[in-house]
Protein backbone atom coordinates (compact mmCIF):
# COMPACT_ATOMS: atom_id res chain seq x y z
CA UNK A 1 0.00 0.00 0.00
CA UNK A 2 1.38 3.42 -0.91
CA UNK A 3 1.81 6.34 1.49
CA UNK A 4 -1.15 8.24 0.00
CA UNK A 5 -3.50 5.35 0.77
CA UNK A 6 -2.12 5.06 4.29
CA UNK A 7 -2.68 8.79 4.87
CA UNK A 8 -6.29 8.49 3.67
CA UNK A 9 -6.90 5.51 5.96
CA UNK A 10 -5.17 7.16 8.92
CA UNK A 11 -7.25 10.31 8.39
CA UNK A 12 -10.34 8.11 8.86
CA UNK A 13 -9.01 6.87 12.21
CA UNK A 14 -7.25 3.68 11.13
CA UNK A 15 -4.57 3.28 13.81
CA UNK A 16 -2.82 0.47 11.94
CA UNK A 17 -2.41 2.77 8.90
CA UNK A 18 -0.87 5.50 11.07
CA UNK A 19 1.45 2.93 12.64
CA UNK A 20 2.52 1.84 9.16
CA UNK A 21 3.10 5.50 8.17
CA UNK A 22 5.14 6.01 11.32
CA UNK A 23 7.25 2.92 10.61
CA UNK A 24 7.88 3.99 7.00
CA UNK A 25 8.64 7.65 7.70
CA UNK A 26 10.42 7.52 11.06
CA UNK A 27 13.91 6.76 9.69
CA UNK A 28 13.99 9.47 6.99
CA UNK A 29 12.54 12.04 9.39
CA UNK A 30 14.94 11.07 12.18
CA UNK A 31 17.87 11.33 9.74
CA UNK A 32 16.62 14.79 8.67
CA UNK A 33 16.48 15.99 12.31
CA UNK A 34 19.70 14.31 13.44
CA UNK A 35 21.72 15.80 10.58
CA UNK A 36 20.64 19.23 11.79
CA UNK A 37 20.91 18.77 15.56
CA UNK A 38 23.84 16.32 15.90
CA UNK A 39 22.19 15.10 19.12
CA UNK A 40 20.65 11.62 19.06
CA UNK A 41 18.37 12.09 22.09
CA UNK A 42 17.16 15.48 20.90
CA UNK A 43 16.57 14.10 17.39
CA UNK A 44 14.54 11.19 18.77
CA UNK A 45 12.43 13.56 20.91
CA UNK A 46 11.85 15.99 18.05
CA UNK A 47 10.96 13.18 15.65
CA UNK A 48 8.40 11.82 18.14
CA UNK A 49 6.97 15.31 18.75
CA UNK A 50 6.70 15.87 15.02
CA UNK A 51 4.67 12.68 14.61
CA UNK A 52 2.40 13.69 17.51
CA UNK A 53 1.78 17.04 15.81
CA UNK A 54 1.09 15.24 12.53
CA UNK A 55 -1.36 12.89 14.25
CA UNK A 56 -3.18 15.88 15.78
CA UNK A 57 -3.25 17.68 12.42
CA UNK A 58 -4.28 14.60 10.46
CA UNK A 59 -8.04 15.37 10.38
CA UNK A 60 -7.36 18.64 8.54
CA UNK A 61 -4.28 17.45 6.60
CA UNK A 62 -5.13 17.40 2.89
CA UNK A 63 -1.92 16.08 1.35
CA UNK A 64 -1.02 12.56 0.32
CA UNK A 65 2.77 12.74 0.76
CA UNK A 66 3.41 13.71 4.39
CA UNK A 67 7.22 13.79 4.42
CA UNK A 68 7.48 17.42 3.22
CA UNK A 69 4.94 18.40 5.88
CA UNK A 70 6.87 16.45 8.53
CA UNK A 71 10.12 18.11 7.43
CA UNK A 72 8.53 21.54 7.79
CA UNK A 73 7.20 20.77 11.27
CA UNK A 74 10.57 19.31 12.31
CA UNK A 75 12.53 22.23 10.84
CA UNK A 76 10.33 24.67 12.78
CA UNK A 77 10.86 22.65 15.97
CA UNK A 78 14.64 22.75 15.45
CA UNK A 79 14.59 26.50 14.91
CA UNK A 80 12.38 26.98 17.98
CA UNK A 81 14.72 24.80 20.02
CA UNK A 82 17.75 26.90 19.11
CA UNK A 83 15.85 30.13 19.72
CA UNK A 84 14.92 29.02 23.24
CA UNK A 85 18.53 28.08 23.96
CA UNK A 86 19.73 31.54 22.93
CA UNK A 87 22.53 31.85 25.50
CA UNK A 88 24.02 28.52 24.43
CA UNK A 89 23.65 28.67 20.66
CA UNK A 90 26.43 29.17 18.22
CA UNK A 91 25.75 31.76 15.49
CA UNK A 92 27.60 29.62 12.99
CA UNK A 93 25.39 26.63 13.82
CA UNK A 94 22.20 28.63 13.25
CA UNK A 95 23.45 29.99 9.94
CA UNK A 96 24.36 26.47 8.88
CA UNK A 97 20.88 25.27 9.87
CA UNK A 98 19.22 28.10 7.98
CA UNK A 99 21.25 27.50 4.83
CA UNK A 100 21.35 23.72 5.32
CA UNK A 101 25.04 23.83 4.44
CA UNK A 102 27.60 22.09 6.61
CA UNK A 103 28.92 24.21 9.47
CA UNK A 104 32.64 24.82 9.86
CA UNK A 105 32.80 22.21 12.62
CA UNK A 106 31.04 19.59 10.49
CA UNK A 107 33.28 20.32 7.55
CA UNK A 108 36.40 19.95 9.70
CA UNK A 109 35.15 16.65 11.09
CA UNK A 110 34.06 15.25 7.77
CA UNK A 111 37.07 16.51 5.87
CA UNK A 112 37.90 18.15 2.62
CA UNK A 113 35.41 16.12 0.57
CA UNK A 114 32.45 17.59 2.44
CA UNK A 115 33.81 21.12 2.01
CA UNK A 116 34.22 20.51 -1.69
CA UNK A 117 30.69 19.14 -2.04
CA UNK A 118 29.27 22.09 -0.04
CA UNK A 119 31.20 24.50 -2.27
CA UNK A 120 29.87 22.82 -5.38
CA UNK A 121 26.28 22.73 -4.11
CA UNK A 122 26.48 26.44 -3.31
CA UNK A 123 27.28 27.10 -6.98
CA UNK A 124 24.08 25.42 -8.18
CA UNK A 125 20.81 27.25 -8.66
CA UNK A 126 18.65 27.20 -5.52
CA UNK A 127 16.19 24.80 -7.18
CA UNK A 128 18.93 22.40 -8.30
CA UNK A 129 20.54 22.48 -4.86
CA UNK A 130 17.20 21.84 -3.12
CA UNK A 131 16.35 18.94 -5.42
CA UNK A 132 19.76 17.30 -4.92
CA UNK A 133 19.64 17.75 -1.13
CA UNK A 134 16.11 16.33 -0.92
CA UNK A 135 16.99 13.36 -3.13
CA UNK A 136 20.42 12.39 -1.83
CA UNK A 137 20.55 13.73 1.73
CA UNK A 138 16.93 13.38 2.83
CA UNK A 139 16.13 10.29 0.74
CA UNK A 140 12.96 11.59 -0.91
CA UNK A 141 11.78 10.13 -4.18
CA UNK A 142 10.98 12.23 -7.25
CA UNK A 143 7.25 12.35 -6.45
CA UNK A 144 7.86 13.60 -2.91
CA UNK A 145 10.36 16.18 -4.15
CA UNK A 146 7.84 17.43 -6.70
CA UNK A 147 5.30 18.00 -3.92
CA UNK A 148 7.91 19.63 -1.70
CA UNK A 149 9.17 22.00 -4.43
CA UNK A 150 5.71 22.43 -5.99
CA UNK A 151 7.04 21.40 -9.41
CA UNK A 152 6.09 18.60 -11.78
CA UNK A 153 7.97 15.32 -11.56
CA UNK A 154 9.44 16.00 -15.01
CA UNK A 155 10.76 19.36 -13.78
CA UNK A 156 12.31 17.65 -10.75
CA UNK A 157 13.99 15.04 -12.97
CA UNK A 158 15.38 17.85 -15.15
CA UNK A 159 16.62 19.74 -12.06
CA UNK A 160 18.33 16.60 -10.78
CA UNK A 161 19.86 15.81 -14.17
CA UNK A 162 21.14 19.35 -14.75
CA UNK A 163 22.28 19.68 -11.14
CA UNK A 164 24.21 16.41 -11.16
CA UNK A 165 25.79 17.31 -14.51
CA UNK A 166 26.96 20.63 -13.02
CA UNK A 167 28.19 18.89 -9.85
CA UNK A 168 30.28 16.47 -11.92
CA UNK A 169 31.67 19.32 -14.01
CA UNK A 170 32.48 21.43 -10.95
CA UNK A 171 34.11 18.52 -9.15
CA UNK A 172 36.17 17.77 -12.26
CA UNK A 173 37.19 21.43 -12.38
CA UNK A 174 35.44 22.20 -15.65
CA UNK A 175 32.90 24.97 -15.16
CA UNK A 176 30.04 25.17 -17.61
Amino acid sequence: MDVGDLVARARKGDHAAFTDLYNRLYAPLFRFVFLRTKDRDLAEDMTQDTFVKFLNALPSYEGSAPLPYLHTVARNAIIDHYRKKKPDYDDDALWALASEAPSAEEAAILGDDVREVARVLAELSPAEEAAIRLKYLDGLDTGEISLYLEKSEDSVRQLLSRGLKRVRALLDGTHE
